[in-house]
């Protein structure tokens, strides 16, 4: 009997939402902008993720960073930190389980450089680096060679490519012995990397890399030079344990008193993944929010135009009640319509955010978008909840009136 009544509502209810297909969209409008804007989100975010740990993945969980640590006070103060190559030479000697040691560093600062070859020329990221870079980063020479430890020793004028570089400049096929102008210097092509493609927009093979001594005195800083350290540690179990290590060595060499904050990070490449997730959820937080209010706002209308169908219904509701239907029968029949309503905003919602995600699907280098099942379900679930609860009114309303006071009224 309950399934019965349940089942003729609902049919009730779905007749009367096609009788007004064009109020029904327009109602459930809101809806569809809180449930599009949100799982656009997350998808765009899911998509970041993804790439991001599928980065990470190839980086090694066991890598750290050592970069210097400026605040935005010190920086406005003019108090710049920079690491000392001696610091450097100190952890690769007395820091035990590690491997892959690696200098980098920009050799024109902050901004990227002019490289020229044969009268054409391109903007480019320039760094110094050191043989063990190719092993850290897991990238290595598609022709060539790479940069060797006799290169840094001997500061050789020798480079190592991009494959965009060589195209921007429209090297030969094989660029390998040709003579490049980085600035006001020259250096020789040893080696184009292997293609990694874009991330995020950023062309991974947009960049030349040359030996961290030649670097040096290509740089306006060339006796300190600004740089970070990478590494790995050969066994992840001891990674707090070398990290301390490191940062007691660098406060020592850099008389640190204890009391006093350090003016450099040591840094996994999960504690930059952890970042990342925190960012992440904060993003996901605030799109939460967002669909929340739209969800709001789009109940708001929905209970207001189920207010007016039941002012224009009671000659029905009058009619019904006349003929039997119990006042149950009556509140499920209008609260089945507000949630069928709502419902409705969520697959239009749907609809957008997978034309949305089409779009951004469609932008170069930009990571494809994910969509995650839950934030389907909890959609679809959340816009029931919400035509149920903005429902309640108008269905108890209809269910109240009198037979005779409903029909006379119409």
């Amino acid at each position: 009997m309950i399934n019965r009544v349940l089942l003729e509502s609902v049919s009730a209810a779905f007749r009367s939402l096609l009788a007004s297909p064009g109020r029904t969209v327009l109602t459930s409008l809101g809806v569809a902008i809180g449930v599009a804007a949100t799982i656009t989100v997350v998808s765009i975010i899911a998509g970041f993720n993804a790439q991001i740990n599928e980065r990470f993945e190839g980086f090694g969980a066991n890598s750290v960073t050592i970069q210097p640590k400026n605040s935005f006070e010190d920086q406005l103060k003019g108090r710049i930190a920079y690491l000392r190559y001696e610091e450097l030479d100190l952890v690769a000697r007395r820091v035990h389980g590690i491997s892959n040691i690696t200098p980098e560093m920009s050799v024109f600062g902050q901004f990227r450089g002019t490289v020229q070859y044969k009268g054409k020329s391109t903007i480019t990221d320039v760094k110094g680096t050191a043989s063990s870079w190719q092993d850290l980063l897991r990238t290595y020479p598609e022709q060539g060679r790479f940069l060797v430890a006799s290169d840094d020793q001997a500061r050789r004028r020798v480079a190592v490519i991009g494959a965009s570089v060589a195209r921007q400049l429209k090297m030969p096929d094989n660029p390998v012995g040709e003579f490049i102008q980085l600035g006001s210097g020259w250096a020789k092509v040893v080696g184009v990397l292997e293609r990694r493609g874009k991330s995020f927009g950023v062309d991974q093979d947009d960049l030349v890399l040359v030996p961290f001594s030649t670097g040096r005195a290509m740089s306006s800083r060339e006796r300190d030079p600004s740089f970070w350290i990478q590494l790995e540690v050969d066994d992840p179990a001891r990674m707090n344990e070398t990290i301390e290590r490191i940062r007691q060595l660098l406060r020592q060499s850099r008389g640190i008193a204890e009391e006093d904050e350090e003016d450099f990070e040591v840094q996994t490449s999960t504690q930059f993944m952890d970042a990342f997730n925190e960012m992440s959820l904060s993003i996901s937080l605030i799109s939460a929010g967002i669909m929340a209010i739209s969800m709001l706002v789009g109940g708001i209308g929905i209970m207001n135009m189920m207010l007016v169908s039941v002012a224009e219904r009671t000659r029905e509701i009058g009619i019904l009640k006349a003929l039997g239907a119990t006042r149950n029968w009556i509140v499920v029949m209008f609260l089945s319509e507000a949630v069928m309503m709502a419902l409705a905003g969520c697959v239009l919602g749907l609809l957008l955010s997978t034309l949305a995600m089409l779009g951004v699907g469609l932008v170069p280098g930009f990571p494809p978008p994910s969509t995650p099942l839950w934030t389907v379900a909890l959609s679809m679930g959340f816009c029931a909840l919400i035509g149920g609860a903005f429902g309640v009114i108008p269905a108890v309303k209809a269910a109240n009136m009198e037979p005779i006071e409903a029909m006379r009224r119409s």
